[in-house]
């Protein structure tokens, strides 16, 4: 079966982050936290943990973030990993005890609706971890539920799709082939929150003040040193936002995209894999 035409890019549900898209994600979790380092590393300059405060991590995926908020606040301090996932969940919780972490702890919930229990928490942290959610007004609210008087809020969203080539080439080789169309603006997905007065008009409304917004360019790397472009094409495919329409499509249909990728993705590749620009915004508000 092919997928329909007219399907969208990484257009997902609740559901999928629990099945399908959770356990991609465990599956290839070095891949996806080695790609995402730079911006992880953004993202904890921007927030300045400090010992002693108790932090929640929304949509901790394998954790690797939220073992680095844990030495942060230590010794004192406590970090809280949640995520709609209980295969990364489960992944993440064996990471941090093979690591003998003592003041970190992971449960399974959706931070949409879901509440940790040891809330309110002085800070809440997400780098991507809250793009996805069905209703984001009644999100935000409940994440500003989760804080202290106070407390502060601080994420990573991607910026607009323009300044990503990560994700624009994927788009680009997978729109012909497989009818992908652009998903409607503010959508659930990667570029959900990319629009700025968006974004600060839904925090606000949920009772956050003090909000601000900044731009981080940086890069994301995909592949590990010697990769070849054909690689870094076939890992996009199976890991990136056109993994879900494509599992359902024809060896041909996969080989169309697949060489239209690779040709896309070969300016970037050099003795790193594949390195791509990205545009962020490292936004925070308060309580």
């Amino acid at each position: 079966m092919n997928p329909a035409k007219g399907s969208t890019m990484a257009k997902l549900e609740p559901a999928d982050w629990r099945g399908s898209a959770g356990d991609r994600w465990a599956s290839n979790v070095d891949h996806f936290e080695t790609m995402l380092t730079e911006i992880g590393a953004a993202l904890l300059a921007h927030a300045g943990f400090s010992p002693g405060e108790t932090v929640v991590e929304i949509g901790c995926g394998g954790g690797r973030l939220t073992r680095e908020i844990a030495g942060r606040v230590a010794p004192d301090g406590t970090v809280t990993g949640v995520d709609i996932s209980p295969t990364l969940v489960a992944l993440a919780t064996d990471r941090a005890a093979a690591d003998d972490i003592g003041n970190i702890s992971f449960t399974a919930i959706d931070a949409q609706t879901g509440m940790p229990g040891q809330a309110p928490f002085d800070r809440l942290v997400s780098r991507f971890g809250v793009m996805f959610f069905a209703d984001p007004a009644a999100a935000m609210a409940n994440l500003r539920a989760m804080l202290k008087p106070g407390g502060r809020l601080d994420f990573a969203v991607w910026a607009p799709i323009a300044g990503n080539p990560w994700a624009a080439t994927m788009m680009q080789a997978a729109r012909e082939p497989l009818g992908l169309v652009p998903p409607e603006p503010r959508a659930p997905g990667p570029f959900a929150f990319s629009e700025e007065d968006y974004l600060r008009g839904l925090l606000e409304g949920a009772g956050f003040s003090s909000v601000s917004i900044t731009p981080w360019t940086g890069s994301v790397k995909i592949g590990g040193p010697g990769a070849t472009a054909e690689e870094v094409a076939e890992l996009s495919m199976m890991t990136g936002s056109i993994a879900e329409p494509l599992k359902d499509a024809s060896a041909e249909l996969r080989a169309m995209v697949h060489r239209s990728l690779t040709e896309l993705l070969r300016p970037y590749v050099g003795p790193s894999g594949a390195v791509l620009p990205a545009s962020v915004h490292l936004v925070t508000a308060s309580a």
